[in-house]
This record gives structure tokens, sequence and C-alpha cells, in this order.
């Protein structure tokens, strides 16, 4: 159950209250300011104080200082009604015509523009500090339900079931987080979503993806958070084989590069079945004005066996999008085998007993960066070309590397950040590693995988 903040006490009924109708006028006039300062000042946006200061004067001072009547020779002027709703429901209860009531939630700021005409700057994107740390939390629940679907989608490519229930669920559960990230961030989501639209090229997507989110305090964290749950899962699967490997008998290094191995292994899959369950999805999506069905062979193979046509498109999707998948997993293994940069996340997710913290830093955070940044950049642009791959067999027009560009600016952002945060962490447990050698021994600087 989310936690509501207490909204301030309506004007209308301060000043209606006895307590405030005892007051003196000079002291009335004092509590007035004192409202104004402690609770819509806050809530006003940078650069609307004056105008907000007006608003209540002319909402709230009483009678006696409000301008004078027109005379019998000056046009009456209309009176504008606007009907609030109540800070607790921004579109049921409304409150009495005939009077502007000040703002007191964002809700009261958008109801109030509406039905007013009031022009004021508002910032859509504004966040309190306690939506930004809900929101890490949020988009952390969306990584969560997206590492559940991804598991349910490997399952339904193995067996011919993309309608598992786990798959379901995982997207229920990222849905639902989605919907209860903040306003401010959402909009800045749908601001990089139509600045990406909007540009020309998958090279300038990929500039733009980068810069939209890697300059923004509130998109640059929600992405990472969103990203940790596929990293747990890797060290996991990774500290699992290292940990069996060690009772095994095997030498840290050894079960080191096993443990490195798995994890490597864990996210090969994964890609595997993000770009299966991606090319599912988007042939799925496709109109039959769209997808060529007449002149894909298998389908008329299938026909020609007796195949229902709902039946025939459902095999030939899951055969294209099972090819998308094995095409990017090997991809993903291949880059990650041949450039041993590239698995510097990997290794940290594992940890590297016997390598000192000097040459883990230094190591690390150089050669890390650029390997998991551009590793993950190839790995991550491999899933959208690979589903084009798949889908040109219903529709040949479409491109191949549509998409690439804002998945490679992705996956270069989060290659850094894992890059870093590995170095560091390789750094610590390259430190205790090498406190375990003893001080008159050489720690083992082979490579762990």
């Amino acid at each position: 159950m989310e936690n509501n903040p207490r909204q301030p006490r309506p004007w209308s009924d301060v000043a209606s209250s006895d307590q405030f109708k005892n007051l003196t006028p000079d002291l009335q006039e004092r509590a007035r300011d004192l409202y104004f300062q402690e609770n819509v000042l806050p809530r006003v946006p940078k650069g609307a104080e004056t105008r907000a200061r007006e608003l209540f004067d002319a909402d709230t001072r009483p009678v006696a200082d409000a301008d004078p009547a027109p005379s019998p020779e000056q046009p009456q002027q209309e009176v504008m009604a606007v009907d609030l709703p109540s800070s607790d429901d921004p579109v049921s209860e409304q409150k009495p015509a005939g009077r502007r009531h000040h703002l007191l939630t964002p809700a009261w700021r958008d109801a109030l523009d509406r039905r007013d005409g009031i022009e004021r700057e508002v910032d859509p994107e504004h966040r309190t500090m306690g939506e930004a740390v809900k929101d890490l939390g949020v988009s952390y629940g969306v990584g969560s339900g997206n590492t559940v679907a991804l598991a349910g989608t490997a399952y339904g490519l193995l067996n011919a079931n993309m309608d598992h229930p786990i798959r379901r669920f995982g997207e229920r559960v990222a849905e639902y987080y989605q919907e209860r990230k903040s306003g401010g961030l959402k909009n800045r989501e749908e601001r990089r979503a139509e600045a990406v639209a909007e540009a020309e090229g998958e090279i300038r997507k990929f500039t733009t993806v980068v810069s939209e989110t890697a300059t923004d305090p509130a998109l640059l964290p929600s992405f990472l958070a969103e990203q940790v749950p596929n990293l747990a899962v890797q060290g996991l699967f990774g500290n699992a084989v290292k940990a069996a490997a060690l009772r095994a008998g095997a030498k840290p290094f050894t079960a080191g590069a096993l443990g490195t191995g798995a994890a490597v292994g864990t996210g090969g899959a994964m890609q595997a079945a993000d770009a299966g369950g991606d090319t599912f999805d988007f042939i799925a999506s496709m109109s039959d004005e769209q997808a060529d069905w007449a002149g894909n062979e298998a389908y008329q193979a299938l026909i020609a066996e007796g195949v229902s046509d709902e039946d025939a498109r459902e095999q030939v999707n899951l055969e294209l999008a099972r090819l998308a998948a094995a095409r990017a997993g090997a991809t993903s293994i291949a880059i990650q085998t041949l450039f041993p940069w590239a698995r510097t996340i990997e290794r940290s997710l594992v940890g590297k007993p016997g390598v000192s913290g000097a040459q883990t830093m230094l190591g690390g955070s150089a050669r890390g960066l650029i390997g998991e940044s551009l590793s993950n950049a190839a790995e991550e642009a491999a899933i959208p070309f690979y589903r084009n791959m798949s889908v040109r067999q219903l529709d040949e027009s479409q491109s191949l590397s549509d998409g690439t560009g804002e998945a490679a600016g992705m996956g270069l952002m989060f290659g850094a950040f894992g890059a870093a945060s590995g170095a560091s962490a390789g750094y610590q447990a390259g430190q205790a590693g090498a406190a375990q050698t003893g001080r008159g021994q050489r720690p083992d600087l082979r490579p762990t995988g």
C-alpha cells in the first residue's frame, strides 16, 4: 500500500474557523502570510513565485481589501468560475464555483490550468526527493519482472509455449511497477523516446539515447536499477559453479574460471531469450499487409500438410524466434570468449581470489571500461539485428539496422557502469585475496576466466 503525504488544510477551512475569526485583522494577515509561506510556496515551480502570490492574494484577502466594485459606467468584468477538485481526489469532488482556489498539489495546478486558462510554468519532470528514492525501488521492480519474463521466454522457446504463465507473470510484474514510477520519471522517459524517434539514422539515435540518458539524473539511475536483477542472476549461477568447483578440490583460479564461464553462459542465455521473445512479439504484432505469409515457404509447407492458418503462423513465428535467439546467444558468448576485457562484469560478480588490488583496479578500470562498453554495445545491438533478419523472411522491406542504434547506446552505458563497478568490487576482492596469500607469498596472477 502506498503512503500518501498528508495534505494541508484548505485555506477556506482556516478562514471560516472560529479561531481565525477571533484574531485581530493584523494577526489574520500574519496567519494568511504564514499559510502561504509554509503550505503554498514550497509547491510552486521555480520562477512562478510572484504569480502564485498574486493568485493567493486574490483568492484569500479579506473582502474589505478587495478591488472596489465597478461603477455603473464601467462594464462588469466576467467573474471566472473555477471548479477545482479536492486534494484527495483530482477528478470527483467539486468545490463551489465562483472563486479561485490556491494550488496545493500538482493535480490542483493541472485542474486550474484546464478550467481557468491561466498560463503558468509547470515542470512536468519535477520529482520530490521521496519520489526519486521510490523510483529506484520501482525501477528495480521493473527489472525483476523483466528477468522473470526472460525465464518464461526461455522455457517457451524450448518447449513451444510462448504463452507460459511465468512469462505472463513477469510481464505483469514489470507493468505493475512501471505504472508506479513517478510522473516526473515517466515524462522524462517519454521525452527520451520522442527524441530518439525523431533522430534520423541509427547513429543519431545512438548518440541521442546516450546523451539523453547519461546526462539525466533521473533516467540513468532508473536504467541501471533495472539491470541489477539480471546481474544478480548471472552472479548467482557463476558463484554456485565456483563454490561447487572449490568443494571438489579445484584451485582458486580454476574455480574462478569455471564460475566466470558460468556467468558468461548465463548472460548468453539471457541474451538469447531476449532476442527470441522480441522477435516472437514483433512478428505476432505484424498485420497481414506487413507480413507476406503467402510467400513464406515454411508456412506454405505447413498449410499443405493440413495445418490450420493460425497454427502454421505460430509455428513459423516460433522457428524464426528460435533462430534469432540462437544467433544472439552465440554472438554474446563468442564476444565474451574472444575478448577477455569483455568479461570484467562477470569476473567481478564471481570474484578473483589471489589477484592484487592494484592490478585489478588499474587493469579493470582502463581495459574493462573499453571492453565492457564496446562488447555490451555490440551484444545489445545484435538483438534487434537478428530480430530484423528473421522478420525479413516475412517482410523484405524490414531494415536490418532498425533499433540497433538505441540498443547499442543502452548497452554502452551499462557496460561502462558495470566496468566501473567491477573495478571497484574487484579492487576490494583483490585486496582481500592478497591479504590471504601471506606476506612472503606471491599472489596467483593468472586470469580467472
